[in-house]
C-alpha cells in the first residue's frame, strides 16, 4: 500500500520536525516557570509579579505542612476572603485551632465542595470552618478553564495533562510574552500589562505555611488614604450604586448537591462552621432564593448576611476598589458572629 506508506513517512517527518519546538517549549516552561506550577517553591510568592494559581499555591501548600502543622480550622472562598485574616479568627477559637486559608481566585461553590471532601479523604481534621460566599460563589458549580480560576488535579479529580497543558497555553500567548519579558528586563508596569503582570510597589505579605495574606493595598491606603479614594473615584473603579441585576436567578441541582455534601462533611467532623454572605460595593442583596437555599442546608443560625446596602458596604473607604472589601471590615464581622 504504497498510499499509506507515504502517509506514514510524511506523519514521522511532521512528527520529527515539531518534536524539538515540543521540547523546547516544555523545557522552558519547566525553566522560567513563570505561574510557579511545574516545580515545587518554599514561598510561591516571592520576588513575583504574575498572578498565580491560588487553587494550586493553597493545595500545594496545605499537602506539604499538613503533617506537621495539623491543620484543623479552614476559611473557604474566593479572593474576598483573604480579608480575613487568621490570627483575627484564632481570637475567636479555640487554643488548639490551627488555622489554614484554603481559598481560590475566582472560588466557587465547587471549588469550596471539592476541597471540602478533599480534607476529609486525606483524613484530616474539619473542627471549624468559615465560608465567605457571595451571589457569584454559589453561582459557580463547575470546574473553571482559566489557567487563574482552574482547580488542582487532586481537587478536581480531572486530567493532570489538561491542567498543565492548560498553564503551558498561558505561557504562549504573545501579549502575556510580551508582557513579562518586558517587566522582567526594565521592571515598569504598562496600562497593556493590566491582568498579565502586577505592579509590586504594595507587596503583599504573605504566610508561606498557613497561606494568610495581608494585601500590599493596605500599606499605600496609610499612606495616603484621601487621595487613594479620590484616584478610583476619577478612575470610575467607584462607580454609582446600586448596581442593578434584573435576572432572576435559578437554582440548579449541582448547586443543592454541592451545598448538601459540604454540610454532610460538616456533620461527620462536628465541625463549628459559620456562611458569611460578604458585603460587596455594589450594594446587591443575595438573591432570596440562595438566601433561603442556604438557611435550609445550614440553618439560619449558621448564615449571615451582610449583602445589600448597610453600614459595611455603604463608606468608600471599607473597600480596596470596587471588588473587595477591606480587613477591618472583616475584622468587625468576626466580631458580631461570634459574639
Amino acid at each position: 500500500m504504497p498510499g499509506f506508506n507515504g502517509m506514514k513517512v510524511f506523519a514521522l517527518k511532521v512528527f520529527l520536525f515539531f518534536t524539538p519546538v515540543l521540547l523546547i517549549i516544555i523545557v522552558m516552561s519547566y525553566l522560567i516557570d513563570p505561574f510557579k506550577v511545574f516545580k515545587d517553591y518554599t514561598n510561591y510568592y516571592k520576588q513575583g509579579f504574575v498572578s498565580l494559581n491560588r487553587d494550586m499555591v493553597c493545595t500545594r501548600t496545605y499537602r506539604k505542612y499538613r503533617n506537621t502543622e495539623k491543620f484543623n480550622s479552614f476559611i473557604f472562598g474566593s479572593s474576598r476572603s483573604l480579608t480575613y485574616q487568621l490570627d483575627d479568627w484564632k481570637n475567636h477559637l479555640s487554643e488548639d485551632a490551627k488555622p489554614f486559608h484554603y481559598d481560590a481566585s475566582g472560588e466557587g461553590i465547587y471549588g469550596v465542595c471539592m476541597k471540602i471532601l478533599y480534607i476529609d479523604e486525606l483524613g484530616d481534621t474539619i473542627k471549624n470552618a468559615l465560608i465567605i460566599a457571595d451571589r457569584d460563589l454559589l453561582s459557580t458549580v463547575t470546574n473553571q478553564k482559566s489557567h487563574l480560576l482552574i482547580s488542582s488535579p487532586e481537587i478536581s479529580k480531572e486530567s493532570k495533562i489538561n491542567f498543565y497543558t492548560t498553564f503551558i497555553r498561558a505561557e504562549l500567548k504573545v501579549r502575556f510574552l510580551m508582557a513579562y519579558t518586558d517587566y522582567s528586563l526594565f521592571k515598569k508596569y504598562r496600562n497593556y500589562m493590566s491582568l498579565l503582570v502586577f505592579e509590586i510597589q504594595y507587596p503583599s505579605l504573605y504566610d508561606s505555611v498557613n497561606c494568610n495574606m495581608i494585601f500590599g493595598k493596605e500599606q499605600e491606603i496609610a499612606l495616603d488614604s484621601v487621595n487613594y479614594i479620590k484616584k478610583l473615584i476619577q478612575e470610575g473603579v467607584f462607580y454609582k450604586r446600586p448596581k442593578l441585576i434584573t435576572e432572576n436567578y435559578h437554582i440548579t441541582e449541582t448547586e443543592i448537591l454541592q451545598l448538601k455534601t459540604i454540610k454532610t462533611i460538616f456533620d461527620k467532623h462536628h465541625t463549628n462552621y459559620k456562611i458569611i454572605i460578604s458585603p460587596l460595593y455594589d450594594q446587591v442583596p443575595l438573591d432570596l432564593n440562595q438566601l433561603n437555599l442556604l438557611y435550609d442546608v445550614f440553618g439560619k443560625n449558621n448564615v449571615y448576611n451582610f449583602s445589600g446596602k448597610n453600614e459595611f458596604t455603604e463608606p468608600l473607604t471599607n473597600f480596596y476598589e470596587a471588588q473587595h472589601y477591606r480587613s477591618h471590615v472583616a475584622r468587625k464581622i468576626m466580631n458580631i458572629i461570634y459574639n
